[in-house]
């Protein structure tokens, strides 16, 4: 399924808890933003660059509700 130059993994890591999200009080501003650029296939065909920022945090990436702010930590990314 994926790999890096440290790493592989595959469908396996489905069945294992491997990740968990914490709650955090801090606002997304406070933290470093991780900028990634996706293409994004039309539907009638080519492609979209779509900017993707991403908040990083001590524990992981930050994913935001209206409600929270939630840090995704992954167990493949502890030292």
């Amino acid at each position: 399924m994926g790999s890096n130059d440290s790493i592989a993994w595959g469908l396996t890591n489905a069945y294992a808890s491997t990740f968990d999200f914490i709650r955090t009080k801090e606002p997304i501003t406070h933290w470093p933003v991780h900028q990634e650029m996706i293409k994004v296939r039309k539907l009638l065909g080519g492609y979209d660059t779509v900017e993707l920022n991403i908040p990083v945090s001590p524990w992981g990436p930050v994913v935001s509700t209206q409600e929270e702010n939630l840090a995704m930590r992954w167990v493949l990314q502890l030292p």
